[in-house]
């Protein structure tokens, strides 16, 4: 809840960092996800109209969570369930944010998904990695009852949520989770192409070339080194 876009707006400590960097301008993207506990859009137009103040053409994505106490509900419950919300509320709560900024893009990142059709594919015994809903880490989809995620769950949401952040296409990375035979990439790809489809009227995500894949892991290669000599210079005090 910590991290809803209204509570980190009222924060003390983080809200001025984060305006710090989007007072510096030249931001593309600022991505914000949802709690139950700020059901409202305050939170989302506080910080909407902060970030186009000067970063006038900057993209808003916007992501909802895969649904929580997944062991009190059957796989169908769980996963219809939580697609009726998204395809529904969450949907017509991005059109009203759309209807307010009309000259803004604000898109709706769908790594939620990932956690419905894991659990569909749990269900129909399609999932050889997972032996619970609720269990260890490395065996199972979530690992508590609140519903957090499990590694599997982890890989396939970062994966879609990368997709989607940057349009690419994740089957043609270079990065392979480890440990599974289920095809992670394939599922987030699949995530993501759907969403664009029907949600943005948007083509499917493109295939990506191997060396635009090979020029993304050197861009985050130097991206990375960059980071950690500032880090390093950091900790020397300089």
């Amino acid at each position: 809840a910590s991290g809803a876009p209204e509570a980190l707006w009222n924060n003390q400590t983080l809200a001025p960092q984060i305006k710090a960097v989007l007072d510096q301008g030249g931001i593309d993207v600022f991505g914000m996800t949802y709690h139950g506990d700020y059901p409202g859009l305050q939170g989302y137009l506080d910080w909407i109209g902060y970030a186009l103040v000067n970063n006038p053409g900057i993209e808003i994505q916007i992501g909802i969570p895969w649904g929580s106490y997944p062991g009190s509900l059957t796989h169908e419950e769980y996963a219809s369930g939580w697609r009726a919300s998204h395809n529904g509320v969450w949907h017509d709560f991005i059109d009203t944010l759309r209807d307010i900024f009309p000259g803004t893009t604000i898109l709706c990142n769908p790594y939620g998904t990932a956690g419905a059709d894991l659990r569909e594919a749990f269900g129909r015994g399609a999932l050889p990695e997972v032996s619970s809903v609720i269990g260890s880490a490395s065996s199972a989809l979530h690992t508590d009852q609140l519903g957090h995620a499990g590694d599997i769950l982890k890989e396939l949401a970062q994966l879609t949520y990368f997709a989607s952040l940057y349009g690419l296409d994740p089957t043609g990375l270079p990065y392979t989770p480890e440990g599974y035979t289920t095809d992670l990439k394939a599922m987030a790809k699949s995530i993501v192409s759907e969403h664009r489809v029907r949600f943005e009227g948007a083509a499917p995500v493109p295939a990506m070339s191997p060396w635009v894949a090979a020029l993304l892991v050197s861009l985050l290669l130097l991206a990375g080194c960059g980071i950690l000599q500032q880090r390093q210079r950091v900790l020397r005090g300089g």
